[in-house]
């Protein structure tokens, strides 16, 4: 017995009309199709703000429970990164020399991802309506 080809996934969401409401696809796919560009820069935005509240929340005074730096498990000192996230806690409680002093680049990189979530909630909110 002989497979049907491999479907391409382009055709989905080339027409996305085309495709049941219901249908069971991959999660990949099924985003493509059942969400619109403004919904997913509104969701992109939502999750900037989310993960930058938590930083800006957390007491950047206290050890961190978790450490995901990829230098500091080889064995590697001076990553770029580290400290940014206890820097950007200062910097919600308005301590910025303590936030500089911490990781230097702190205010640059909170004044791009400021710019990242006012750009895509502008063009969320610009494009068709959400719902």
């Amino acid at each position: 017995m002989r497979l049907p080809p491999y479907p391409d996934i382009s055709h989905f969401s080339v027409m996305p009309q085309a495709i049941e409401r219901n249908a069971v696809f991959g999660v990949n796919v099924l985003f493509r199709v059942s969400m619109s560009s403004s919904k997913r820069t509104f969701l992109e935005a939502l999750t900037w703000i989310i993960g930058l509240s938590a930083v800006g929340f957390a007491d950047p005074t206290a050890p961190s429970a978790i450490d995901l730096c990829l230098f500091k498990a080889i064995g590697l000192n001076g990553c770029p990164g580290c400290g940014l996230g206890h820097a950007m806690g200062y910097l919600f409680r308005g301590e910025w020399l303590l936030a500089i002093q911490t990781h230097w680049f702190s205010p640059v990189v909170l004044g791009i991802l400021l710019t990242r979530i006012a750009q895509l909630l502008r063009q969320s909110f610009s494009e068709r309506s959400l719902l």
